[in-house]
């Protein structure tokens, strides 16, 4: 069993928005990109937004949008390329106040889809996880049980529940997301904000 910090070519980063600007910046070979191909404002912003050590093991090949995915997906984050062809990178949060009006000027010839979002009676973060889970047979006599314990688990859990909401609808959801997040006081700052976003209905209009 081992704890390791990893690649530290040029020193050790550990924020999910660094660790993506190192994977992109260095190793996509030939595809590599570089400052200007990155919005770093962006992931500046998303950096104090989610300043939280994690890590990720990759075992096999694997692509870099797949990484890149694990990372932010289980953060309410997500990336995308801005119309200046850069890597961009933003963090969802609950909806604030309208900043503009969509009505028939705007709206093409296909029209307007709405989604429904149904809200989730109970959320779970899961932290801390162990890449390689080992069972009792498979650990030393001297291991501790707290070790035992944290290393036959793959992840560690804070979780929020709304069983008012669980009784009243009945199309209410349990949602779970697995995280990279090293620490349990960031798994509980991503599921304050994870509740905010899916405690109520939303729709989400294309």
């Amino acid at each position: 069993t081992a704890d390791i910090q990893g690649e530290n070519a040029g020193g050790y980063v550990q924020t999910a928005p660094d660790i993506i600007r190192r994977i992109v910046k260095t190793r996509l070979g030939a595809y590599s990109l570089s400052d200007a191909d990155l919005d770093n404002g962006a992931f500046n912003a998303l950096d104090a937004n989610m300043p939280w050590p994690c890590g990720i093991y990759i075992r096999d090949v694997e692509t870099a949008s797949t990484i890149i995915d694990d990372l932010l997906a289980p953060c309410g984050a997500y990336w995308t390329f801005n119309r200046n062809g850069q890597l961009t990178v933003g963090v969802i949060d609950e909806a604030g106040i309208g900043k503009m009006t969509i009505d028939g000027r705007v709206i093409d010839e296909a029209g307007i889809s709405r989604r429904v979002i149904e809200p989730s009676y109970r959320v779970s973060v899961g932290y801390a996880p162990v890449w390689t889970v080992q069972n009792e047979d498979e650990l030393a006599g001297a291991t501790t049980q707290a070790d035992r314990s944290f290393l036959g688990a793959e992840y560690r859990y804070v979780t929020y529940t709304n069983e008012v909401l669980q009784s009243q609808n009945q199309f209410a959801v349990d949602r779970t997301f697995k995280t990279n997040l090293a620490n349990k006081a960031d798994a509980e700052a991503l599921l304050a904000r994870l509740v905010r976003i899916y405690s109520k209905r939303r729709y989400v209009y294309q």
